[in-house]
């Protein structure tokens, strides 16, 4: 039946645009989606299975700032390579620290990998009872090691384009030209 053959074509071809979105194995998967539905308490518990959380926790870990760092600076940092030779020693000194203080935290039990695990155990299980602003959750939670990154996160917006292309494709959708299934118009409607 051609109704049924339109919706699996219409089906694939959400899944084809979304799969960098979705797919944690696809090879352009972005996690920045990944990461901020899991860092929202609201909408933590909607992620699907255990293999998205083990990833998005994997990819959490890897952007907390070590307890060294001043909060204040940005969590990522240039590359040991490209720091001056003289400098490489002291930088790799730094990191091993790092590294040393991080395990030294998980031992005791208060490190970021036993925190993170207990924000998911406590959130990805069920709904919150109620409606929960993430910025005050986490202004307000004794995660301070994740805190930092999650509203760090949370404040990125979810698209970086222009207003007037926002508009634009606003336009596009509401035209006559809304009843058409093409891709670009495809992509309008998802975008929106």
């Amino acid at each position: 039946d051609e109704g049924a053959q339109l919706a699996r074509s219409l089906a694939a071809e959400i899944s084809q645009r979304f799969n960098w979105i979705l797919n944690a194995a696809a090879p352009n998967f972005d996690p920045t989606y990944l990461i901020s539905t899991l860092l929202d308490p609201n909408v933590a518990w909607m992620v699907e299975n255990d293999v998205k959380v083990t990833v998005g926790k994997r990819f959490i870990l890897a952007m907390i700032p070590s307890p060294n760092d001043n909060p204040t600076t940005s969590i990522s940092s240039p590359p040991v390579s490209m720091l001056p030779s003289s400098s490489q020693f002291s930088a790799l000194a730094e990191v091993m620290a790092i590294k040393r203080a991080h395990q030294e935290m998980e031992k005791r039990g208060d490190g970021p990998a036993k925190l993170l695990d207990r924000y998911l155990n406590e959130w990805t299980s069920k709904p919150p009872p109620t409606s929960i602003d993430p910025f005050e959750f986490w202004y307000q939670n004794d995660l301070e090691q994740i805190s930092y990154l999650a509203l760090e996160i949370l404040s990125i917006p979810a698209t970086t384009a222009p207003v007037e292309r926002v508009f634009s494709q606003s336009g596009l959708c509401t035209l006559d030209r809304k009843c058409r299934t093409g891709p670009k118009l495809l992509e309008a409607e998802c975008m929106i």
